[in-house]
């Protein structure tokens, strides 16, 4: 008996009890501090994140050294079409506003997914991009088939069906095959939340200290008129530099004091830190502090030199399986593809080539053993080419036939 697998989908979207709502088809987020602290916002509860300093800074971070990355596009292979196709695909992008299109995209980072609206040109021949625009993903939800769909004055709950080949949606994080993701908002409330309040604190700490609480006293019986008399003594405090109340009055100062060693800016500096490491995996590259050693230094620069890659790598992964697509597709239909160019950023750290070579010539060399080494060595490490026989060659003029391009005979 031949055994077969099970091709349909068994724990789909509608038998989640987390996305589907059961009378709806839109689909839920299952976002669990969304669904307890939003109060209906959604994942603007997220959004609004950035408007706190930290949070802001250390994702403006992350979001230029993704930026900062030299990109280029690969052809789907070794053919004329293959690299006709690349080609355009390169030109019509570094004509857009790519790199505006992939700074949006990292909003997603906080929210667990962004939506960029391409705005598409054609002409009798060609269809291009004129620029990507960025929207607020609190515009949007998905239905139970993970669709895009645009919430309107119309229709706010369910919202309505986008055009295909209009939107890219970047998703980020999460373990589970939905749509919305898991941004790092998930994490970054709580340590927003509690700065946020214990700055409030010490701002009214600061106020207490810088201004005393005034302390008016009067005896027992004071009539009203004289007990207003003296609050407007009380208000005058802060304004006169002399004021005059009767002798059976008084007016004392309460200044501010507090003990223990930590202090309102331990408190936010320790969310900072959180925050810090949240978004760029350590603190020692985004933080002042004297604790961090030079040899930790280097280790938490490699885990944000990770995270970097990671964010490249998913990006362009979704920018290859959609924008790229559709733009070969409408400019290159074929019934004969075997594949599509590709995006990539690179984001290993420069070589310094004259190190390399000095280690090089030691090696090579003063060491003798340029006689174990293939000539490609040279070309894959310094991206130099090699001359093939009979090619002209710099300060040797032609190789002869036969003869290596050295001068040393094959």
């Amino acid at each position: 008996m031949t055994m077969k697998p099970e091709t349909r989908e068994i724990a789909s979207a509608e038998k989640d009890m987390d996305l589907f709502s059961g009378w709806t088809g839109r689909m839920e987020n299952p976002d669990a501090v969304l669904r307890a602290e939003s109060m209906g916002r959604g994942v603007r509860l997220y959004e609004e994140l950035e408007r706190d300093w930290q949070v802001f800074a250390q994702l403006q971070v992350r979001t230029l050294a993704l930026q900062s990355c030299e990109w280029q596009i690969t052809p789907a292979g070794t053919g004329r079409n293959e690299r006709r196709e690349a080609d355009f695909v390169e030109r019509v992008l570094r004509e857009s506003n790519f790199d505006r299109l992939c700074k949006d995209l990292m909003q997603a980072v906080l929210t667990g997914y962004k939506p960029v609206e391409i705005m598409w040109e054609t002409s009798r021949t060609e269809v291009w991009i004129r620029e990507f625009r960025g929207r607020r993903p609190s515009r949007f939800a998905f239905d139970m088939d993970g669709t895009l769909r645009l919430l309107t004055v119309g229709n706010p709950y369910d919202g309505e069906p986008v055009p295909e080949r209009k939107f890219i949606v970047w998703t980020y994080g999460g373990s589970d095959a939905c749509p919305y993701g898991r941004g790092l908002g998930y994490q970054l409330y709580w340590p927003v939340w509690f700065k946020k309040n214990g700055v409030k604190f010490w701002m009214v700490f600061a106020e207490k200290f810088g201004s005393p609480t005034v302390i008016g006293k009067y005896p027992t019986g004071t009539a009203e008129s004289e007990k207003e008399k003296l609050l407007d003594a009380i208000a005058a405090v802060q304004q006169q530099t002399g004021i005059r109340i009767p002798d059976t009055m008084s007016i004392e100062l309460l200044e501010a004091t507090r003990t223990g060693a930590v202090t309102y800016e331990d408190l936010c500096n320790y969310f900072d830190r959180a925050i810090s490491k949240v978004l760029l995996g350590q603190t020692l590259t985004s933080e002042p502090g004297t604790n961090g050693s030079y040899s930790l230094g280097q280790v938490h620069g490699e885990v944000r030199r990770d995270i970097l890659k990671s964010d490249a790598d998913s990006m362009c992964e979704t920018i290859g399986t959609t924008l790229i697509r559709w733009l070969v597709d409408y400019n290159f239909p074929s019934v004969q593809r075997t594949g599509y160019p590709h995006v990539w950023r690179r984001t290993d750290p420069e070589v310094d080539l004259k190190t390399l070579a000095d280690r090089d010539r030691t090696i090579l060399v003063d060491m003798g053993m340029a006689s174990r080494v293939p000539e490609s060595y040279i070309s894959d490490t310094y991206g130099i080419p090699l001359a093939v026989e009979g090619e002209r060659i710099i300060g040797e003029g032609r190789a002869a036939p036969g003869e290596h391009i050295h001068g040393e005979e094959r």
